[in-house]
């Protein structure tokens, strides 16, 4: 998918995904997750 390639060009990293329902309509979610600098360090 062309959407997930941008934003892990940006430096978002893969952090799982899980059942969700959207519409009325089964899918996968897919989180991605965004470290800021020095947050939590």
């Amino acid at each position: 998918m062309p959407a997930i390639g941008f934003y892990e060009r940006q430096g978002w990293q893969f952090a799982g995904a899980e059942p969700d329902r959207m519409g009325g309509v089964d899918i996968t979610a897919l989180r991605y997750v965004y470290r800021l600098d020095g947050a939590g360090v």
